[in-house]
């Protein structure tokens, strides 16, 4: 099963977190832009049917002799190079064909910036020529009710900077201070946005599309015809401002901000299913352990974190090894105290009848209790001999010696047969075999076996061999004794377990063996057989 880890879910949690307010941030920032450019193209799309309306009246108001070369400003055409761009030979007179020329809206709040309010009108030092008075006057109507519906402020301008059309107050004033109205005589198409001035009226409505919005878009679109700019057109318009947007949708922006607290609930649900919960659960289960309840410490059930996964498993694992330890010690107890009190009683009996009966007995009687004291004495100081090398054996940590195996396993069979064993080799062996643990260590585990052949099979041959095996070295000890009776098969290596307790056997050396060995990355196990006994050490090498 794939498990997340614990950084990884609360990077996940925390970027969320970020990303909410973040993101919403963007969004309305993206979305006020969005507005602005919504209004844009509004302004844009009025100032053209203004332009192609007040072009067509002008053009019916002029007399036939009307010189157009002399009014206005030619229109900068790109690529006025070729005749068939035109409906007549001569381009200054010319009315250029049907050419689309969109005006997309590109106002950006993050990138344009604001300009100063616009500059109020000025007396005009010459009026508007008497065509473009003419032409206004009649189109002034149309601007009137174009503003009760868009709410814009609109405006034609003779070529002079004279308005000659307004929905303002201002008409016959001149706005050509104005930087984008002279750019726009000019023959150039601008928008912008420029500071809204202070208002002195009373604060609108909340669903007032004025309300709190401190910019206004402009839009200044030359008015051509017959390839002459002959005036141009200003419209403005403050957008639509994110509160009136908010208070418009409030129950969409409700819904929305439901989701997100249910997203934040549900994360704070992933958080404490995966994190919190499961070390609850873990402590109240380390709790219940240290009251004395037995087997409280289980691994969680519902493991999605890797970490808290991995938490449970250990300290269940450590549960179970102190419970066990627990259970050991407490057995290990029991048998040291009956092994001792054994030898201890017999001491102290043989003691207590010398020194009442001493004088009164025989020195053949005296010589028999010293005997016994003596006997059981030796028996007390092997013991605790063994109980000490247990002890070692159990609370070693690995060594980085290492020996090589078959020198040393030479050495052992050699001093075994000077002694009177009887001890086969099977050749060849694996000379560059090499074993995670010191020569005097694997020397004395073979001690061991030869001397457990010994007392337990006195007279057996003893046979050795080594196998390699997928990366596992294994060494075979077996002998032609009696072998171990089935009842006694699971006990051999139980602290204490013997069959020979009265040739002074302890009952410790098979359970000190296996301890060196798990410590070193080694194993030993009893393998079945039809005779004998055959024991199978394995490492992995």
């Amino acid at each position: 099963m794939m498990r997340l880890r614990l950084r990884t879910v609360l990077a996940s949690v925390f970027l969320l977190i970020l990303a909410l307010p973040l993101t919403g941030f963007l969004a309305l920032r993206i979305y006020e832009s969005a507005l602005v450019r919504q209004t844009e193209s509004e302004l844009i799309g009025q100032g053209a049917i203004l332009s192609a309306a007040y072009a067509a009246l002008f053009d019916r108001h002029a007399t036939k002799n009307f010189d157009w070369t002399q009014y206005g400003l030619p229109l900068p055409v790109q690529g006025k190079t070729k005749a068939s761009d035109y409906s007549s030979t001569d381009p200054d007179l010319a009315v250029p064909t049907r050419v689309y020329v969109p005006h997309p809206a590109k106002l950006d709040l993050a990138r344009d910036s604001a300009l100063s309010p616009a500059p109020d009108p000025l007396p005009a030092l010459t009026a508007a020529d008497a065509l473009a008075r003419v032409t206004g006057k009649e189109l002034e109507p149309v601007l009137d009710q174009a503003q009760q519906v868009t709410l814009a402020g609109l405006r034609i301008i003779a070529p002079n900077g004279v308005i000659v059309a307004s929905t303002g107050d201002d008409l016959g004033l001149s706005l050509l201070q104005q930087q984008e109205v002279k750019r726009a005589l000019a023959g150039e198409f601008l928008t912008l946005l420029r500071e809204r001035k202070p208002s002195s009226t009373p604060r609108p409505g909340i669903a007032s599309i004025s309300r709190n919005t401190a910019l206004r878009v402009f839009v200044a679109m030359p008015i051509t015809h017959r390839n002459r700019v002959i005036g141009a057109v200003l419209l403005t318009r403050t957008p639509s401002n994110l509160t009136k947007v908010v208070w418009a949708r409030r129950v969409k922006i409700a819904q929305v901000g439901a989701l997100l607290l249910l997203a934040t609930l549900a994360l704070a649900w992933l958080t404490a299913t995966t994190i919190t919960q499961p070390l609850r659960r873990l402590s109240q289960q380390a709790q219940r352990a240290h009251a004395g309840e037995r087997n409280a410490v289980q691994p969680a059930r519902r493991r999605v974190v890797q970490e808290v996964a991995e938490l449970s498993e250990t300290v269940a694992g450590m549960a179970d090894a102190l419970q066990a330890r627990a259970a050991y010690i407490k057995d290990f107890a029991a048998h040291v105290s009956h092994e001792f009190k054994t030898p201890l009683t017999a001491i102290g009996g043989a003691a207590e009848l010398l020194k009442e009966h001493g004088s009164a007995m025989s020195e053949t009687e005296r010589a028999g209790f010293l005997n016994i004291i003596a006997k059981d004495t030796a028996r007390l100081d092997q013991l605790t001999r063994r109980l000490l090398e247990l002890a070692r054996a159990d609370m070693a940590t690995p060594s980085k010696e290492s020996c090589l195996l078959a020198p040393v396993l030479r050495t052992a069979v050699h001093r075994a047969r000077e002694s009177g064993q009887l001890i086969e080799l099977l050749e060849p062996l694996p000379e560059q075999a090499s074993l995670p643990m010191s020569a005097e260590l694997f020397d004395s585990i073979l001690s061991g076996l030869f001397d457990n052949a010994r007392q337990h099979a006195p007279g057996a041959v003893v046979t050795l061999s080594c196998e390699q095996i997928k990366g596992q070295l294994n060494l075979l000890v077996s002998d032609n004794g009696p072998g171990i009776s089935t009842g006694n098969v699971d006990q051999i290596f139980t602290p204490f377990f013997t069959t020979a307790r009265a040739q002074g056997n302890t009952g410790l050396g098979l359970a000190i063996i296996r301890a060196v060995l798990a410590v070193h990355g080694g194993n030993i196990a009893l393998q079945p057989g039809d005779g004998g006994t055959r024991f199978k050490l394995s490492w992995v090498i």
